[in-house]
C-alpha cells in the first residue's frame, strides 16, 4: 500500500528539486514540504518494517512449537490447543492468520503486513515461509 503515496512523490520530488533551483522565494518552503513528505514516509516503512519484523518472530515461536509437538508425538498437533494457545491468541500474536490441520498437513499461515491481500504459510516439509498472493 506504501507504493501509492510514493508513486506519486517519484514526480513531484524531482519537479520541486527544479524549482527550488531554479526560484529561490520557494527554495526553503519546497525543501522543507520535501523533507516532511520524505521523512513521513520513511517513518511508515520503519513501523510496518518493525510490525514485519516482530509478526515474524512470533510465527517463528509458533512453528517452533509445534515442531516439538511433532518430534514428541510424532504427528502434527491437530488443533493449536495442543501446543498450549488458542486461535484467539494466535490472531492476537499474528493478526489475520491461524493453524489449521487437515488431510494430515498442517497450515499456520498470517497477513503479510506490506501487501494487502498477500498471506505467508509456512511449509512443514521444506521448513521455509512460502509468500501466497491472491
Amino acid at each position: 500500500m506504501i507504493v501509492l503515496p510514493v508513486l506519486p512523490l517519484l514526480i513531484w520530488i524531482p519537479n520541486c528539486v527544479y524549482v527550488a533551483i531554479r526560484n529561490a522565494n520557494e527554495r526553503r518552503w519546497r525543501l522543507f514540504s520535501m523533507a516532511v513528505w520524505i521523512t513521513s514516509m520513511l517513518v511508515i516503512a520503519g513501523i510496518h518494517y518493525d510490525l514485519a519484523t516482530a509478526t515474524r518472530h512470533d510465527a517463528d515461536e509458533i512453528v517452533a512449537a509445534i515442531k516439538k509437538y511433532k518430534s514428541e508425538y510424532g504427528t502434527y498437533p491437530p488443533s493449536v490447543e495442543m501446543i498450549g494457545m488458542s486461535q484467539q491468541q494466535i490472531r492476537k500474536r499474528l493478526g489475520f492468520g491461524g493453524y489449521f490441520f487437515e488431510k494430515g498437513q498442517p497450515d499456520l499461515f498470517y497477513a503479510n503486513t506490506f501487501i494487502i491481500f498477500h498471506t505467508y504459510h509456512y511449509d512443514f516439509l521444506k521448513d521455509v515461509w512460502v509468500a501466497h498472493g491472491d
